[in-house]
Formats: structure tokens, sequence, C-alpha cells
């Protein structure tokens, strides 16, 4: 590691991490095909267990007894979602100790960070994966270096103010609003599709993207790597359909334009 890495990664994880190699396979891309300890995967792999363990403890532990599971679950999704972790590390600069040769990576962390400081919403804005991958991978080597002790005070470093704002955060998650508010009426479903499997089930269903904060038609997703998110009510009958780079944010913003369709209709 270099010396500003050292610095920023104590900085963020908060507990100390003695085997330095778990640090550097923690944050190497798997396009770093010649590095001599890896990449994050083995890592990432270890961490997202680490952080459903904590996420889990945190809940039980920091809420009333009488919430229900259901609102437990729709939390610790907040707290494990690759936006929330992308968004934590981008504001903890861990975009810039990622070793990678992936020019799609630079151009999309860089968009990314346009896009956060205009809207700063978790929900719809597209976050690279490769950042969340990078938080569970540090709280992976955390947990191989130290157990669950030192992996649990690191993810409380990680996620920063995170799972204590996720029981407010959870009630402007645009699936539950869409949910709170028109389950009774409606009984809206939400899938998410890539575009080839989108083409074959709702071609005639019209599509939209997000475009300068509007909702523009378009005749087909950007590319095939996109996701296309549908929301049907009442057995099947679609409403909206938008793509976007990412799942969470093309089912947010379908989310977002179904609850306003739904309450003229």
């Amino acid at each position: 590691l270099r010396v500003g890495e050292r610095e920023l990664l104590a900085r963020c994880l908060g507990v100390p991490v003695r085997n330095e190699e778990l640090l550097v396979e923690a944050i190497t891309h798997p396009t770093v095909c010649d590095s001599a300890v890896g990449n994050y995967q083995r890592l990432e792999w270890i961490g997202d267990a680490a952080l459903c363990l904590f996420s889990r403890r945190f809940l039980v532990t920091n809420t009333d007894g009488e919430v229900p599971v259901k609102q437990l679950t729709l939390r610790e999704h907040f707290l494990v979602s690759n936006a929330a972790l992308s968004h934590r590390a981008l504001a903890l600069g861990l975009g810039r100790v990622v070793r990678h040769r992936d020019d799609h990576f630079r151009s999309a962390l860089c968009k990314f960070e346009d896009e956060h400081r205009t809207s700063g919403d978790a929900w719809t804005v597209g976050a690279p994966k490769v950042l969340a991958d990078v938080m569970e991978a540090l709280l992976g080597a955390a947990h191989l270096d130290g157990g669950y002790a030192v992996a649990s005070g690191a993810a409380a470093r990680l996620l920063g103010p995170a799972p204590r704002l996720a029981r407010q955060l959870v009630r402007h998650h645009p699936l539950m609003r869409l949910h709170a508010e028109h389950d009774e009426r409606w009984s809206p479903v939400v899938r998410v599709f890539r575009p080839a499997k989108y083409a074959q089930q709702f071609r005639s269903t019209p599509l939209f993207r997000l475009r300068g904060g509007r909702l523009q038609p378009v005749t087909q997703p950007a590319a095939k790597s996109d996701y296309v998110a549908v929301v049907l009510v009442r057995g099947g009958t679609p409403v909206v359909a938008v793509t976007a780079s990412s799942r969470n944010a093309a089912q947010a913003i379908a989310c977002i334009h179904a609850c306003i369709i739904l309450a003229k209709s």
C-alpha cells in the first residue's frame, strides 16, 4: 500500500488490520489480472455475510421489539444495498484507492460523482457496483484478520450514520411509498428485466428514461447491460416501464412515476 492509501483505509475502517495484503486484495479490481494478491471477489463474498450479520444485530438491538420483521427486512435492505454502500464509499473517498484497469468504471465513477452532487438521492442515482463491492471486501478483510468483533467495528465505521438513518430513509424508499399509497386499490408489483426479456414480454408498453430530471420516452434501452423496471397493477396490467443503467435506479424511478400516474387514476 502507498502511504496515502494506508492512511485513508485506516480512517475508513477505524480498526487495525495487521495483514496488509488483505487490504491490497480488498481494493484490487478483477481487471488487474497480474496482481500477486488476487482481486476483491473472495473478500467481498466473506464481507457480504459479515455485513448481513452486523446489520441484523444492529437492527434487533436498536429497534422496538414490536417492529415487524417485514419492516426490519426493509431497513436491512437499505443498509446492505449497493446504492447505500456506494454513496457511503463515495463520501469516504474509496473510489480514489480502487486499483483497476476498467475504463467503464472510471467513467461511471465520474458520472456518479456528478449526479451525486446534483441529486444526493441514494435510490435514483445509478451507483457503480464496484464501490459497494470494495466496501464489502474491506469488511471481509477485517473479518479474516481479526474475527467478527473487528469486522463489526469496521462495519460501524464504514456505514457511518446509515444504520441510524435506516428507519427514516426506508419510509422514503419509492417502493415503500408505492405499496403504502396504492396497495389497497391497485396491488402494484414491480418487475425488473434485462432489455431482451422486456422486449419479449412488454414490447407494446411505452418505455421511458430519466434525462435532465425529466422522464422522456425512448425506443429502447441505451445498452444491453441496462435494466428495465415495469410496474404492474391488478394482476399484470403495465403502468410504466423505465430503463436505467442500474437495477436500483430503474426500480426507484419506475415506482416514483407509477405513484404519480396511479394518484391521477
